[in-house]
């Protein structure tokens, strides 16, 4: 059994709320031949389809894709981190309600929510609700509005969630960092990843890794590139007085603490994910239903030939696992 950790959903009375209060949300509904997109803050996020909140939709291509258990996350758009912060926590609290209304709907379905982090103290409390909701974790971003999940002001979050021993989802959103990534679509090519390293190159450089050993972070799109560059960051914690200016430890070591899906979309680099990580830090994602998915995954893991401990590590027990949660929970 595939348990896919990389998957996300807007629930179905949230999308009604977005339409009925469109400038609220700075969004509106573009139409483009037989297609709708939702537009927020003037950029298209996404053609609106039945994916998005149709249970029945989602069960029809787990199957097709041999996918046993979906967990459900927020859609990174509706993180709202520019917003203020008093509103982007009610529409946290409205997604956390959503989310596990749909995760109700069929046991196959696990879920996370989200905290509205650019207030500390509203987080806190957010976390307290997306545990009485029985949320398996929660998703962030890769960084709160051009902020850095090293900010100082976000100790209190991690020290909770390390408490608490809960999965952190940390996933890219809004990465704009040079216009030479406007053209060809590179801000989410290459963006994307690049975001995600970013950020798990804060979090390990800047301590929180040291400080919160309780979090189980995993990162989407197989970490980005850090499983390329941790020897290079490695060696600059050798030479470089600030590399190693807040932690005491080989950066690389930290990394046994993470978990990286496997959005790699070709089987070489999936194959070195695997190896450079460890088969019991991988977990299998999908990035359903966003066309940059990969519904190949089950395929391409088999396509590896791996030995049969590791692939029931990757399909399922790693990611039951960092949920605490049993693989038969199905």
């Amino acid at each position: 059994m595939i348990i896919d950790v990389h998957a996300h959903a807007l629930p179905p009375q949230l999308m009604r709320t977005i339409e009925r209060e469109q400038k609220q949300f700075d969004a509106y509904f573009e139409i483009e031949g037989n297609r709708r997109w939702l537009v927020i803050k003037g950029r298209r996020r996404g053609s609106v389809i039945p994916e998005w909140f149709d249970l029945e939709h989602r069960l029809a291509d787990m199957d097709a894709a041999g996918i046993g258990i979906q967990v459900l996350s927020p859609m990174p758009f509706l993180f709202y981190y520019y917003a203020e912060a008093a509103w982007a926590a009610e529409l946290s609290a409205a997604v956390n309600e959503g989310i596990a209304a749909m995760a109700a709907g069929d046991s196959r379905f696990w879920a996370i929510g989200q905290l509205p982090m650019q207030s500390t103290e509203l987080s806190l409390k957010e976390i307290d609700h997306v545990r009485s909701l029985g949320l398996l974790g929660v998703e962030i971003g890769a960084n709160i509005d051009d902020g850095e999940l090293d900010d100082e002001a976000l100790e209190p979050v991690w020290e909770r969630l390390s408490e608490l021993g809960m999965a952190v989802f940390v996933h890219p959103i809004n990465p704009t960092f040079l216009p030479r990534m406007d053209p060809y679509y590179l801000t989410n090519l290459v963006g994307n990843p690049l975001d995600t390293t970013l950020a798990l190159s804060r979090l390990i450089l800047g301590g929180v890794l040291v400080r919160h050993p309780g979090i189980r972070f995993y990162f989407a799109h197989a970490g980005g590139f850090m499983p390329y560059l941790f020897g290079r960051i490695d060696h600059g914690y050798r030479v470089r007085d600030e590399t190693r200016a807040k932690i005491d430890v080989i950066p690389s070591t930290l990394l046994s603490r993470c978990y990286f899906d496997t959005i790699t979309h070709a089987q070489a680099p999936l194959r070195y994910l695997i190896e450079s990580m460890g088969d019991e830090n991988v977990v299998v994602g999908s990035d359903y239903p966003a066309d940059m998915g990969d519904v190949e995954i089950a395929t391409r893991l088999a396509s590896l030939d791996l030995p049969e401990r590791s692939r029931q590590r990757i399909e399922s027990e790693n990611a039951a696992r960092l949920f605490g949660r049993s693989a038969l929970q199905a």
